[in-house]
């Protein structure tokens, strides 16, 4: 039996990072880097490499704390929750987790510059049209089909696309691979990128559970002051089930994610089941809850002044990445039909 149950030294670190996002990233705080290029608070980044959050996975002997996908999906879930806008999950989990499948790093030094908060990197996989924040990076870690590649910024050209998230900058690729450029050859490539897909996938799920969290809490704080015929609208039956029904599927969503955190850590058989579980659940909770959201908001929901906005945009972006909802229902289903996994009480997945 698998024992989902968070350490006290796992809670605690994940309380650290709330503590720190809830004071450094406030709603005014995001607004106010939307009429910033970068997307980009300096402070805050600064914040988190103090923290050591950014080099969490990276081991001790190189920089980090050597932590594990278990520890790190309580802080995507938090930076899910702040709709935080520096890479921290794509560099801090994504991208650690790529170097540390790597056995040839150690020439570069990447893992200490990562633990250190002196690499900007990030991982580009062919599942994904956009990457996020790529004018942050001063390095790339790229699929192809012959293998893994590494290249820096001037090796590429930067396209931005419209985003509807103005907290978040995306970016098309262009490049070519070259065989300077090659770190990791295509055979031995793949059980890599197979890692990493998972990888990014969760941590999205993980991100948009924390989402789903966030907007039910603004949801309920409206409702409790907002009133129409005299009353707090939280008292009508009507809100009552569409913010009910958010937190049930809030609720299903949370053991899947952190289920699929310990099938990557332990390298379980069924990590790519439970993995894409996590994301269509946490899809589906996060979907629920901005579209139910602007239900209880009304009109107001869809104001810019609404701090609502900054939530939704951001699951409806992150949504699209490391495989969207279709993506995921489709491995899924290959999982159940072509390995056998087992159906019924105790073992239901879907």
């Amino acid at each position: 039996m698998m024992d989902f149950s968070f350490t006290e030294q796992q809670i605690a670190f994940r309380d650290t990072l709330k503590s720190f996002l809830k004071d450094q990233s406030t709603t005014s705080s995001i607004r106010s880097l939307w009429n910033d290029s970068s997307r980009f608070n300096q402070k805050r980044w600064s914040g988190l490499k103090d923290l050591g959050v950014i080099g969490s996975l990276i081991e001790e002997e190189e920089g980090g704390l050597g932590l594990n996908d278990i520890d790190f999906v309580l802080m995507a879930e938090e930076a899910g929750y702040a709709a935080l806008p520096e890479p921290l999950v794509d560099i801090g989990w994504i991208t650690a987790a790529l170097l540390n499948e790597l056995t040839n790093n150690s020439k570069e030094n990447w893992k200490a510059k990562l633990a250190n908060g002196d690499l900007m990197a990030l991982t580009g996989h062919e599942l994904n049209r956009f990457l996020p924040n790529a004018h942050l990076a001063d390095t790339f870690f790229l699929q192809s089909g012959d293998g893994l590649h590494m290249l820096s910024k001037e090796e590429l050209i930067l396209n931005e696309r419209e985003s509807l998230d103005p907290s978040l900058r995306l970016f098309s690729l262009d490049w070519k691979p070259k065989d300077s450029q090659r770190i990791v050859h295509r055979s031995e490539s793949v059980d890599i990128w197979q890692k990493i897909l998972n990888v990014g996938a969760l941590s999205i799920a993980a991100q948009q559970l924390g989402l789903a969290r966030r907007i039910i809490d603004l949801s309920v704080d409206y409702v409790k002051t907002r009133e129409q015929f005299g009353v707090k609208i939280g008292s009508f039956q009507a809100i009552k089930h569409h913010l009910a029904n958010i937190q049930v599927q809030i609720e299903f969503a949370k053991p899947v994610v952190y289920r699929a955190a310990y099938s990557i850590a332990h390298n379980l058989p069924g990590r790519y089941r439970d993995v894409s579980h996590a994301k269509m659940a946490s899809s589906r909770a996060s979907r629920l809850a901005a579209k139910n959201s602007i239900q209880v908001h009304g009109a107001m929901g869809y104001t810019w002044e609404s701090d609502l906005q900054i939530f939704m945009k951001r699951i409806w972006v992150l949504d699209i990445l490391w495989g969207n909802h279709s993506w995921h229902q489709n491995r899924l289903e290959e999982e159940i039909l072509n390995t056998g996994s087992a159906l019924g009480l105790g073992q239901t997945f879907v």
